[in-house]
């Protein structure tokens, strides 16, 4: 019975010395592993910034307000904040895997609006017929579109396979829209009339020039599987200029002429998708087969 008892002690600790040499064999190769794709990674993120590459992006966008020069009363005017966005293609001339010059073609669009408050004993005299109880508007503008192009100098860091950029440069704007455009406000009076008391107008023509913008964005970089590359950053462009300039006009018959400039700079912050063809379509093993190929 007591042979017995240390045949069963023996095997017990047998056992126990396989099961730790199993999961020390485990636990080394799965670190020699890490170890060889960690490397792996390092060298192919070397191999996939050693050519140029194409990428395709959408950049969600809000724009600042415009702002208004000219009298603020008897009647308040003031810009809003938009909505918009710039879609368009990046060429990446890559000096090494952290530094890069990126120059690219996008087309943008913004739309804009055009808020007044009125004293309301003004909309009231003449009478008017109207439902109306607030002295207070907005006039939708026509979007504004144009063609850009950035040139800007970006930096990245890599942590495995994925990392860390930043950008800054310029981007040179060109407004779209053609023409002349006018837009009025009319209210109708209890005698059938209609009287204009506002309008707002802009002629295109003379506005198409190159705009600078300072441009500046953050964001994190992922390799993906198909060793392209997936770019998501907050980006910001500072105008230094005006963009577009338009002229306005109150005409109630309560009040004198008042005359303003409704000014859109066209300044805006985004967030920008990006997905970047490397054209690197080989997988781990196929690059570790390569590198072994280049080292006999």
């Amino acid at each position: 019975m007591i042979l017995l008892k240390k045949n069963m002690g023996l095997t017990n600790k047998r056992i126990s010395f396989i099961l730790i040499m199993h999961f020390f064999s485990a636990f080394t190769y799965l670190y020699a592993q890490t170890k060889v794709d960690s490397i792996l990674t390092k060298k192919k993120i070397q191999d996939i910034f050693s050519s140029h590459h194409l990428s395709f992006k959408i950049v969600p966008s809000i724009y600042n307000k415009s702002t208004v020069t000219g009298a603020q009363s008897p009647n308040k005017v003031e810009g809003t904040f938009s909505f918009g966005g710039e879609a368009g293609v990046d060429y990446y001339k890559n000096f090494n895997n952290n530094n890069s010059l990126v120059v690219g073609l996008n087309l943008g669009i913004a739309a804009r609006r055009f808020a007044y408050t009125i004293p309301l004993t003004d909309l009231t005299n003449p009478p008017i017929n109207s439902t109306k109880t607030r002295g207070d508007d907005y006039i939708p503008l026509s979007p504004l579109f144009y063609a850009s192009i950035p040139v800007l100098y970006e930096h990245r860091w890599f942590k495995e396979k994925n990392g860390s950029f930043i950008q800054i440069g310029c981007n040179i704007k060109f407004p779209l829209n053609f023409g002349n455009e006018t837009n009025s406000s009319f209210i109708l009076s209890s005698d059938r009339v209609w009287y204009k008391f506002f309008s707002i107008s802009e002629d295109w023509q003379q506005q198409f020039k190159p705009n600078f913008f300072i441009s500046l964005g953050i964001g994190k970089i992922f390799l993906l599987k198909n060793n392209n590359l997936f770019k998501v950053h907050l980006s910001t462009q500072i105008a230094t200029t005006n963009f577009i300039k338009a002229n306005y006009q109150f005409t109630l018959p309560t009040q004198p002429l008042q005359n303003g400039t409704f000014n859109t700079n066209g300044s805006l912050v985004g967030l920008s998708f990006s997905y970047v063809l490397t054209n690197h379509r080989i997988s781990n093993w196929q690059y570790l087969k390569k590198l072994k190929q280049k080292s006999t």
